[in-house]
């Protein structure tokens, strides 16, 4: 199946796509329970155009929140932050969760390993050489930075005690320190009671 959503979007016929050709194919790897096949095909949005929207992510957090998989859900979570996504009531609560008990169960997952260099030298002319450049966004592999950008998306503009302490968490493993030091000089002056057992 994976292979037909990859051929679809490499023609022109994929402009003409229905919404419902992602939730079809989540929920086709979801019943066979290939998750690993799922996370391949949301991290590779470009060659297999499925985009999840509000009510495909909270199906897929509340699914993994079930079956505590809190890594899973963690990585879904990531995808909201990525994609910008105006928060969603549910998608915040769920995703909050999927994190900090993903941090808490000490949780990685590790990306795919890149195809294998070959033993030969292998030498192509190219046009240009494009300059090694990390946006710090999308560009983003390490877990537990995009676990740390996803708690700051989450709770940036926030100014109760818990977002704080997420948006404090976050900034943290992302290495925004300074952003860190900010939020909790910003927290003693308004006299803002901090969770400890989330800061530590």
């Amino acid at each position: 199946m994976l292979d037909l959503v990859y051929k679809l979007r490499m023609t022109p016929e994929t402009t003409d796509s229905l919404p419902s050709m992602s939730y079809a194919v989540v929920k086709n790897l979801l019943r066979s329970n290939k998750i690993q096949e799922l996370h391949t095909v949301l991290e590779d949005r470009l060659n297999y155009g499925i985009f999840l929207d509000y009510h495909m992510t909270n199906i897929l957090l509340d699914y993994f929140w079930k079956k505590k998989d809190f890594i899973s859900g963690a990585r879904i979570a990531s995808h909201s932050m990525l994609q910008e996504d105006p928060e969603h009531a549910i998608t915040y609560n769920l995703s909050l969760l999927h994190c900090y008990n993903c941090l808490l169960s000490k949780g990685e997952w590790h990306q795919p390993p890149g195809p294998e260099e070959p033993e030969e030298e292998v030498k192509i002319r190219v046009k240009y050489i494009r300059n090694e450049y990390d946006d710090q966004h999308f560009d983003l592999k390490d877990c537990k930075k995009l676990i740390g950008k996803t708690l700051m998306y989450l709770t940036k503009g926030k100014s109760d005690e818990l977002s704080n302490s997420f948006f404090i968490l976050g900034a943290s493993l992302f290495g925004a320190i300074h952003k860190a030091n900010e939020k909790l000089s910003s927290s003693q002056k308004s006299n803002l009671t901090l969770f400890r057992e989330i800061l530590i």
